[in-house]
């Protein structure tokens, strides 16, 4: 059976982990288009190595990269332009750990580790550890670069840990290159579901389990909108 799909954001690539632990890639550039002549998707790529189900597989944004992860706690790198069979390189984690997004520019990847509390960026050329995000006793949940400039803001859990009461979820903005928190802004009351930048880092929006999205000013660390009447809550964010 299939475990996990992703698309390629240039709509090129279809792939599909499977419990064998192989991935299949599908050519559908022009499936579907009138005068293609294709009535169903070419496979054009069957990748092997992983060790029992691929649970996760995300395309970097230029389309180049796959990652994918699976339960022998390996997250493989694949270079789409130069596939061989093998991933260009293998990040072994603690099993827990998951993948949770790449950077704009498509040079750094983030993975959240097994406990939730820290987060570790990769070069993705290389495979090097570059910095880690910790010192946090709320769980992360979700994560987005920031383009054009190294920061990184994510959303958390509420920490249930204390023996009063509870500490409300916070989205942190993180100097990228040395781990340092630089703002917290409060507002949401459950647990974090999402958060985007805007295409031009100036605004930052959030959404959490209160079924409430709120948009930011990163500079001024100011609620400059707050967006109610969701059915439910969101769980992806997108500026036009």
């Amino acid at each position: 059976p299939v475990y996990s799909l992703a698309i390629s954001p240039d709509n090129e690539t279809l792939a599909a982990g499977s419990a064998n632990g192989r991935i299949r890639l599908w050519d559908i550039g022009d499936f579907g288009d009138l005068g293609s002549g294709r009535t169903r998707p070419a496979m054009t790529t069957l990748l092997q190595g992983n060790n029992g189900p691929v649970y996760a597989l995300r395309f970097s944004p230029d389309s180049n990269l796959l990652a994918t992860e699976s339960n022998d706690a390996i997250v493989r790198i694949w270079r789409m332009n130069t596939l061989s069979g093998k991933p260009e390189f293998r990040l072994t984690l603690t099993g827990g750990d998951r993948i949770l997004g790449f950077s704009k520019d498509s040079q750094v990847m983030a993975v959240g580790g097994k406990d939730g509390l820290s987060v570790t960026h990769y070069d993705t050329d290389t495979g090097q550890k570059l910095s880690v995000l910790t010192g946090v006793k709320q769980p992360f949940t979700c994560l987005d670069f920031c383009p054009g400039r190294n920061l990184v803001a994510t959303g958390h859990r509420r920490d249930m840990t204390g023996m009063l009461r509870e500490s409300p979820p916070l989205v942190r903005l993180w100097d990228m290159e040395t781990g340092e928190t630089l703002l917290r802004l409060e507002g949401h009351l459950l647990d974090l579901t999402g958060v985007c930048f805007s295409p031009d880092g100036t605004r930052l929006a959030s959404a959490g389990e209160d079924g409430v999205v709120r948009v930011w000013d990163t500079s001024l660390a100011w609620n400059s909108r707050r967006i109610t009447g969701l059915t439910g809550f969101a769980s992806g964010l997108a500026f036009s």
